[in-house]
């Protein structure tokens, strides 16, 4: 009896045992504040347009209205661990406080954060000219082509809009591919002049960019200009290389250089004026890249270069009255002396490709607006590039972006190759990574600009 009795005992212990063991409160992974992009008291330029907080778990947004900057708009979403926070409403010289209050947030476990603030200052507010280059030689520029100016100066910094290139020429090629990919249209849509004047190119068809305008797109523009390799000679480049087009007799009357240029441009400025006519506003960009010396027209100095900018500027703004041009710059490397002037420049563009390094394009992106603090700056090329959330993130906040074209990818609509989601500089993960934020503006992000 006593054996049993004893063993009685100890089962009724062991019983309480785990009674108490299960009862023992799990003890729960640690959640706190592990990473954020802003310090206190530190002072940040007045266009920040986001904040991140990163914590030591995932986290779920409860209540968006308990996350509020002092006098700013916020609007916060959570990936992950990750709290990223929309800002828009800054000024400068100004103090604000960030609260992350009690409720916003709580882990996967239901633990949640005491009220978390902080405060910061900002910098002196960047002036951006509103006043474009045709309208400082005109007087005057067309209402379309300044409330697109206008709607860039405002948004710079807080948005980017998305572009595409046509393929090879005058097309909507690329932007139909992303659109098919991933059911949005880029914003902006550019063509190039490059087959102007030859017989079997129709620049004078502008239906398709009547239609892109009237969905509110914006029309970007270039120009591979082709020219004699030599006086005479039918054959035509671009390139420099093999080329003996001198382009300091450009703009030298008298030379068979310039009386070429002459008569070329007029077919140029018969097109650009049916773009006018129809109050189409482009946003325009000759002779890109011209100090990296690979065309033509970098093929000389500075001063050779800047003579030839402002003579295209004559033909076409003061001499032809094409007031609907916006004037897009695009700066290389160490080229201080190729700049054409305040007086002709409303945009400051910068081609880059293969870099995948977020600091590196913050790097250059800031190395050009320090260059000219009061213009705006685009990532007017781009090609297998870090993805535009890593690029905004680190700090590259181009006005819009726009990849080159892929050839064996867009050259036709109906094509089996255009069916496919990768692409030569920037395919369909690439886009949707940029089209994934609210930053990242589309055509049906746009005004109308009538």
């Amino acid at each position: 009896m006593k054996t049993i009795k004893a063993f009685t005992q100890v089962l009724a212990l062991c019983s309480l045992f785990l009674i108490l063991f299960s009862c023992k409160k799990e003890e729960l992974p640690e959640f706190k504040l592990v990473r954020q992009t802003i310090a206190e008291g530190e002072v940040v330029d007045s266009l920040l347009s986001n904040i991140t907080f990163v914590y030591s778990q995932p986290i779920t947004l409860l209540d968006a209205s308990k996350i509020r900057l002092t006098e700013c708009s916020v609007e916060s979403e959570v990936a992950g661990a990750t709290l990223r926070m929309e800002i828009s409403g800054l000024r400068g010289e100004s103090q604000y406080t960030l609260t992350i209050g009690k409720g916003a947030l709580e882990d996967r476990n239901g633990q949640q954060l005491e009220d978390f603030s902080v405060t910061f200052n900002t910098s002196g507010e960047r002036e951006i000219i509103i006043q474009l280059a045709t309208q400082k030689a005109l007087g005057t520029a067309s209402l379309p082509a300044l409330k697109q100016y206008k709607f860039l100066r405002d948004n710079y910094g807080l948005k980017t809009l998305s572009a595409t290139m046509s393929y090879v020429s005058f097309n909507t090629n690329e932007a139909q591919w992303v659109h098919k990919h991933t059911g949005k249209w880029p914003a902006m849509n550019c063509f190039d002049f490059i087959h102007l004047g030859e017989n079997y190119a129709n620049y004078y068809n502008l239906d398709d960019f009547q239609d892109w305008y009237d969905n509110n797109g914006m029309v970007l523009a270039m120009w591979h200009w082709r020219v004699p390799v030599s006086e005479g000679n039918s054959a035509k480049e671009f390139y420099k290389q093999n080329n003996n087009f001198n382009v300091a007799n450009a703009t030298v009357a008298g030379t068979w250089e310039n009386d070429f240029l002459e008569q070329d441009i007029l077919k140029l400025i018969e097109v650009l004026q049916q773009f006018k006519d129809r109050n189409i506003p482009i946003i325009w960009r000759p002779f890109h890249e011209a100090a990296g010396g690979w065309f033509w027209w970098g093929a000389g100095t500075g001063e050779d270069f800047v003579k030839l900018w402002r003579w295209m500027f004559q033909k076409l703004v003061v001499e032809s009255k094409l007031n609907n041009l916006i004037w897009v710059w695009t700066t290389e490397r160490n080229d201080d002396s190729w700049f054409p002037g305040d007086d002709y420049v409303d945009i400051i563009g910068r081609d880059i490709y293969n870099e995948n390094s977020g600091s590196q394009l913050t790097a250059q992106f800031a190395e050009i607006q320090r260059k000219y603090p009061n213009r705006i700056v685009a990532l007017s090329e781009c090609g297998s590039v870090a993805t535009i959330p890593t690029q905004w993130m680190a700090g590259a906040r181009w006005m819009y972006f726009m990849p080159w074209y892929d050839a064996g990818r867009t050259s036709s609509v109906v094509s089996n190759e255009f069916n496919s989601t990768n692409h030569q500089h920037a395919d369909i993960t690439w886009w949707n990574a940029a089209f994934g934020n609210r930053y990242v503006l589309t055509r049906d992000d746009l005004p109308s600009w009538k």
